[in-house]
């Protein structure tokens, strides 16, 4: 998935669409103007961007805590759950070869 258009992006692909009625001549326009820019404005996303101004009367991504993946994985209450799960699967580890009658025989090589 491609990274979102940052705002500036986003108002200079509405305006040039609305200057030139072109979403061709916009991505043109976008390759000169951005030319640093990791993402590709298809015309898809011209059309998106110029739709969503005229519906919503906005470019700004309307759920920020709805976009992306979610950004819980490192937490502290998630770092605590991993620490404290693996500390007790290392004492279920030691506990489990220390009273399993199967041992285990050195390496002799």
């Amino acid at each position: 998935m491609a990274p979102q258009f940052t705002a500036r992006e986003r108002t200079f692909l509405s305006t040039k669409y609305h200057e030139t009625k072109s979403p061709t001549e916009v991505q043109r326009l976008f390759r000169l103007q951005f030319p640093t820019a990791n993402r590709v404005s298809c015309k898809g996303a011209v059309y998106k961007n110029v739709n969503k101004l005229n519906v919503h009367g906005t470019l700004r991504n309307r759920q920020p805590e709805a976009s992306g993946r979610p950004r819980t994985a490192r937490s502290q209450v998630n770092i605590a759950r991993v620490r404290h799960a693996l500390q007790q699967d290392q004492r279920s580890a030691q506990s489990f070869t220390q009273h399993s009658p199967i041992k285990l025989l050195p390496d002799r090589s």
